[in-house]
């Protein structure tokens, strides 16, 4: 399996796909700066708020997940509004590896963020990366980090879900 150095950005709790070798192509909405728009939010147990400032991010808006009350579970973003990517539509190639990023930072709390990419073919899932968690985040300030992904050579689509651990409030 070929790794591509291609990056995929998660800008400030946004994701971001390199469509091409030479540049960076956003996923949607990857930065926040259009707020909530294509990002379904999902509590997986738990009480959360979420919200979508319009600047200072890193570098302007961005998502926040926030479980600073308690009750445990994670706070998921899904991207496209919870639909499949097509690979072609984001530049990916079915049986191949590429690289994620995402910048996190902590705004309360000392939980830790984290990353994973659900794999389809047509509507039906097929697999996911698994949570990755990057632990941990340099509370008070933006840090990125990476993920390796290994794309399914029986995927045709893939959806683009960063999430966060209870009892925090991660920007």
């Amino acid at each position: 399996m070929k790794k591509h150095h291609r990056t995929f950005a998660l800008i400030a709790l946004a994701s971001t796909a390199l469509c091409s070798k030479a540049s960076a192509g956003l996923i949607p909405n990857g930065d926040f700066e259009a707020g909530a728009a294509g990002w379904d939010q999902f509590d997986a147990g738990g009480s959360y708020a979420y919200e979508f400032p319009s600047t200072g991010g890193n570098p302007d808006g961005y998502g926040v997940i926030d479980n600073t009350g308690g009750g445990g579970g994670f706070g998921i973003f899904i991207s496209n509004s919870g639909s499949v990517f097509t690979l072609d539509s984001l530049g990916l190639t079915a049986g191949e590896s590429y690289v994620f990023t995402q910048d996190m930072i902590i705004l309360s709390g000392e939980n830790h963020g984290g990353f994973k990419v659900d794999y389809f073919t047509g509507e039906t899932g097929i697999g996911s990366s698994g949570e990755e968690f990057a632990d941990p985040i340099d509370g008070g300030s933006w840090k990125t980090y990476s993920f390796d992904v290994d794309i399914p050579a029986a995927a045709d689509g893939v959806k683009i879900v960063p999430l966060w651990g209870a009892d925090s409030k991660i920007g």
